[in-house]
């Protein structure tokens, strides 16, 4: 029997700006099991399962970054990115991203002359035309590769990233982070590209296929929502499936999102931090952020 367990009672409102409304922040522990603590355990790259293979990482957090027009507009995504950029990241930490969905990025800055927002130029070379996987070594972004353009709003874009990112960033945890709008069950990654988004199914379908591509039995350590709208109950059961935790609004946020540069850190110093301690920095760092 499924069972869904709050690790605290983190809910917090405020008035912000992007995505108008109000945020309730929660985290969702999915928990089947009697024990507080769960062992979290991986895949080796040829596709057995270990609790520590030689050569693996502590951490890997996956960023599927789909820029729509929070990216085109706004230069959100890239000011994420910058945010992840401004810690050091060790080398038993993989912050690892894949890039598209957006017609344009690079970033903007507020013009008092003209009163308007300016564009300023594409600042980490990311294509508009191409899908592309990166990973950070200290303060750097490092391209790995770039691939055809695919919906980010298909399943097997998702899942091919899912089992690419597993495959050559193995870790003891994983994390995946979806960055984009979120509209509850009506879906969250909406591609500009190809005016398409997932759907919670598709999600379901994505990270499913990648673990039986993987020959993987165990769960991800935990998924997020950098969305609006996506902490609910149907969701939440369908991530159950395959994740330990979920971190998700419950209710609408700012376009930026996440506080990247304050919650990273918390696994660049602690990279076997458990994720009841990681998860609530994030919920946390998001709500000072913004008050």
């Amino acid at each position: 029997m499924k069972k869904l367990k709050f690790l605290l009672p983190l809910i917090a409102a405020m008035s912000l700006s992007g995505c108008t409304g109000f945020i309730n922040n929660i985290i969702n522990g999915l928990d089947f099991s009697s024990s507080e603590t769960q062992e979290s355990s991986s895949n080796t790259t040829d596709g057995s399962t270990s609790v520590n293979p030689e050569g693996q990482a502590d951490y890997t957090i996956l960023v599927y970054l789909c820029g729509s027009d929070l990216e085109s507009d706004y230069g959100m995504a890239t000011l994420d990115i910058q945010e992840m950029l401004n810690k050091s990241c060790p080398s038993n930490v993989n912050v690892v991203l894949q890039t598209g969905g957006s017609p344009k990025w690079g970033m903007w800055e507020y013009s008092t002359v003209k009163d308007d927002y300016v564009y300023k130029g594409n600042t980490y070379n990311i294509s508009s035309t191409k899908l592309g996987r990166y990973h950070i070594e200290g303060k750097t972004l490092v391209k790995d590769t770039q691939i055809a353009n695919d919906s980010m709003g298909n399943s097997t874009t998702l899942q091919r990233f899912i089992e690419w990112g597993f495959s050559t960033y193995p870790a003891k945890q994983t994390g995946l982070i979806l960055w984009n709008h979120g509209g509850a069950m009506g879906g969250c990654c909406f591609d500009d590209n190809f005016d398409d988004s997932l759907t919670s199914a598709e999600v379901n379908t994505a990270v499913k296929n990648a673990m039986t591509t993987l020959n993987r039995t165990e769960k991800f350590t935990w998924i997020g929502y950098d969305c609006c709208l996506m902490s609910v109950a149907d969701i939440a059961s369908v991530d159950a499936q395959y994740f330990e935790y979920m971190v998700a609004s419950q209710e609408s946020e700012a376009g930026e999102g996440w506080d990247y540069d304050s919650w990273l850190p918390y696994v660049y110093s602690n990279p076997n931090i458990a994720p009841t301690e990681l998860l609530p920095q994030i919920c946390t760092s998001f709500i000072q952020d913004y008050e």
